[in-house]
Protein backbone atom coordinates (compact mmCIF):
# COMPACT_ATOMS: atom_id res chain seq x y z
CA UNK A 1 0.00 0.00 0.00
CA UNK A 2 1.45 3.35 0.92
CA UNK A 3 3.40 4.63 3.87
CA UNK A 4 1.44 7.86 4.03
CA UNK A 5 -1.92 6.17 4.67
CA UNK A 6 -3.35 5.82 8.15
CA UNK A 7 -4.99 2.51 8.93
CA UNK A 8 -8.56 2.76 10.25
CA UNK A 9 -9.83 0.30 12.84
CA UNK A 10 -13.41 -0.92 12.58
CA UNK A 11 -14.70 1.49 15.22
CA UNK A 12 -13.58 4.50 13.15
CA UNK A 13 -15.43 3.21 10.09
CA UNK A 14 -18.55 2.44 12.15
CA UNK A 15 -18.62 5.94 13.65
CA UNK A 16 -18.21 7.44 10.16
CA UNK A 17 -21.42 5.76 9.00
CA UNK A 18 -23.54 5.88 12.14
CA UNK A 19 -25.47 8.73 13.70
CA UNK A 20 -25.29 7.61 17.33
CA UNK A 21 -22.39 9.84 18.44
CA UNK A 22 -22.19 13.06 16.41
CA UNK A 23 -18.78 14.19 17.73
CA UNK A 24 -17.16 10.86 16.93
CA UNK A 25 -19.02 10.69 13.61
CA UNK A 26 -17.57 14.04 12.55
CA UNK A 27 -14.02 13.06 13.55
CA UNK A 28 -14.33 9.67 11.81
CA UNK A 29 -15.71 11.22 8.63
CA UNK A 30 -12.92 13.77 8.57
CA UNK A 31 -10.36 10.96 8.83
CA UNK A 32 -12.07 8.79 6.24
CA UNK A 33 -12.78 11.54 3.74
CA UNK A 34 -9.82 13.90 4.08
CA UNK A 35 -6.90 11.71 5.14
CA UNK A 36 -5.27 9.09 2.95
CA UNK A 37 -6.29 5.88 4.68
CA UNK A 38 -6.60 2.13 4.27
CA UNK A 39 -8.37 -0.78 5.95
CA UNK A 40 -8.35 -4.58 5.81
CA UNK A 41 -10.91 -7.22 4.91
CA UNK A 42 -11.29 -7.86 8.64
CA UNK A 43 -12.37 -4.25 9.11
CA UNK A 44 -14.90 -4.58 6.28
CA UNK A 45 -16.34 -7.78 7.75
CA UNK A 46 -16.56 -6.42 11.29
CA UNK A 47 -18.13 -3.22 9.92
CA UNK A 48 -20.85 -5.25 8.20
CA UNK A 49 -21.66 -7.18 11.37
CA UNK A 50 -21.79 -4.10 13.60
CA UNK A 51 -23.83 -2.03 11.17
CA UNK A 52 -26.41 -4.75 10.52
CA UNK A 53 -26.66 -6.29 13.99
CA UNK A 54 -26.07 -3.35 16.35
CA UNK A 55 -26.96 -0.28 14.30
CA UNK A 56 -29.78 -1.97 12.37
CA UNK A 57 -28.88 -0.92 8.84
CA UNK A 58 -30.55 -3.17 6.21
CA UNK A 59 -28.22 -5.52 4.33
CA UNK A 60 -29.01 -3.91 0.97
CA UNK A 61 -27.94 -0.51 2.32
CA UNK A 62 -24.76 -2.00 3.77
CA UNK A 63 -23.99 -3.64 0.43
CA UNK A 64 -24.09 -0.24 -1.26
CA UNK A 65 -21.90 1.29 1.46
CA UNK A 66 -19.36 -1.54 1.17
CA UNK A 67 -19.19 -1.06 -2.60
CA UNK A 68 -18.51 2.65 -2.02
CA UNK A 69 -15.83 1.82 0.56
CA UNK A 70 -14.06 -0.50 -1.89
CA UNK A 71 -14.11 2.26 -4.52
CA UNK A 72 -12.63 4.89 -2.21
CA UNK A 73 -10.42 3.17 0.38
CA UNK A 74 -7.63 0.65 -0.35
CA UNK A 75 -8.43 -2.67 1.34
CA UNK A 76 -5.63 -5.02 2.39
CA UNK A 77 -6.57 -8.67 1.99
CA UNK A 78 -5.97 -10.54 5.23
CA UNK A 79 -3.84 -13.53 4.24
CA UNK A 80 -1.35 -15.94 5.75
CA UNK A 81 1.42 -13.38 6.34
CA UNK A 82 -0.87 -11.07 8.29
CA UNK A 83 -2.43 -13.94 10.25
CA UNK A 84 0.93 -15.35 11.33
CA UNK A 85 2.21 -11.90 12.26
CA UNK A 86 -0.98 -11.35 14.30
CA UNK A 87 -0.35 -14.52 16.26
CA UNK A 88 3.15 -13.31 17.11
CA UNK A 89 1.88 -9.85 18.01
CA UNK A 90 -0.82 -11.28 20.28
CA UNK A 91 1.88 -13.12 22.20
CA UNK A 92 4.26 -10.14 22.33
CA UNK A 93 1.78 -7.32 23.02
CA UNK A 94 -0.85 -9.10 25.06
CA UNK A 95 -3.59 -7.96 22.67
CA UNK A 96 -6.37 -10.38 21.89
CA UNK A 97 -5.97 -12.02 18.49
CA UNK A 98 -8.56 -9.85 16.69
CA UNK A 99 -6.86 -6.62 17.83
CA UNK A 100 -3.47 -8.06 16.93
CA UNK A 101 -4.84 -8.90 13.47
CA UNK A 102 -5.79 -5.24 12.94
CA UNK A 103 -2.32 -4.18 14.08
CA UNK A 104 -0.65 -6.78 11.83
CA UNK A 105 -2.63 -5.51 8.84
CA UNK A 106 -1.56 -1.93 9.58
CA UNK A 107 2.07 -3.06 9.74
CA UNK A 108 1.73 -5.05 6.52
CA UNK A 109 0.12 -2.04 4.80
CA UNK A 110 3.10 0.11 5.80
CA UNK A 111 0.89 2.57 7.63
CA UNK A 112 2.66 4.84 10.11
CA UNK A 113 -0.50 5.24 12.21
CA UNK A 114 -3.34 2.97 13.32
CA UNK A 115 -6.42 4.96 14.32
CA UNK A 116 -8.30 2.98 16.95
CA UNK A 117 -10.43 3.71 19.96
CA UNK A 118 -9.75 0.27 21.42
CA UNK A 119 -5.97 -0.03 21.61
CA UNK A 120 -3.38 1.79 23.71
CA UNK A 121 -3.20 5.39 22.53
CA UNK A 122 0.41 6.41 21.86
CA UNK A 123 1.86 2.91 21.87
CA UNK A 124 4.25 2.13 19.01
CA UNK A 125 4.51 -1.44 17.73
CA UNK A 126 6.83 -2.36 14.86
CA UNK A 127 6.87 1.25 13.66
CA UNK A 128 3.11 1.78 13.81
CA UNK A 129 1.86 4.40 16.27
CA UNK A 130 -1.58 3.76 17.72
CA UNK A 131 -3.70 6.90 17.90
CA UNK A 132 -7.13 7.30 19.46
CA UNK A 133 -8.67 10.01 17.27
CA UNK A 134 -11.57 10.42 19.72
CA UNK A 135 -9.48 11.12 22.79
CA UNK A 136 -10.39 14.45 24.35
Amino acid sequence: MSEDRVFLDTNVLVYAYSETEPRKRDIARELKDRTPCCISTQVVNEFIVVMTKKVGIPVDDIRAIVQRIYRTIPVLETGQTVILRALDLARITGYVYWDALILAAAIEAGSPTLCSEDLQDGRVVDGVRIMNPFKE
